[in-house]
């Protein structure tokens, strides 16, 4: 089997799920988010008026140096996957979304900003729609544990 993106906006619920499939899948598994923050914390001198260009370079070879990697469950953000296109980068790995509701995500997301967290309500259902119908296997959260969860991804993988 070839490597496997999980996407959630639950940064915990993603890792700790990857964890999981990864012991199933004698996989390791890396989190572009972080791939991403380390290579923003070793960068100097970025100015307003390039951090777009910077940010989107910066995605871009996160997201190539995790997808060098071999059996490997690779994580996600649904924002970095939908932000600049990056979900067409994944056209040849099995893409996994883990679907919380609202409520769910309100309730784990309730420390957040106040604004963002409304902006992200905003957003959420067309940002749900879009990952969607980009990704092979959806799953829901709301009731389900991670054994739950595991089980459902890898009956949907044929494994």
């Amino acid at each position: 089997m070839q490597n496997l993106l999980v996407v959630c906006a639950d940064k915990d619920l993603r890792k700790d799920l990857s964890r999981v499939l990864g012991a199933e899948l004698n996989f390791l598994y890396v989190d572009v988010d972080d791939v991403l923050d380390f290579e923003l914390l070793n960068q100097k001198d970025i100015t307003l008026s390039k951090a777009n260009d910077v940010l989107k370079q910066l995605e871009r070879k996160s997201i190539d140096r995790v997808l060098g990697f071999k059996n490997c469950i690779i994580t996600m953000s649904r924002d970095l996957f939908i932000s600049n296109d990056n979900l067409k980068l994944f056209k040849d790995i099995k893409k996994v979304f883990v679907s919380l509701s609202k409520s769910y995500f309100v309730a784990r997301f309730k420390g957040d900003d106040k604004y963002k967290l409304e902006h992200e309500l905003i957003l959420f259902d067309k940002i749900n729609k879009l990952i969607s119908i980009n990704c092979d296997i959806v799953v829901d959260k709301d009731i389900k544990s991670l054994e739950e969860l595991k089980i459902e991804i890898m009956s949907k993988l044929n494994i």
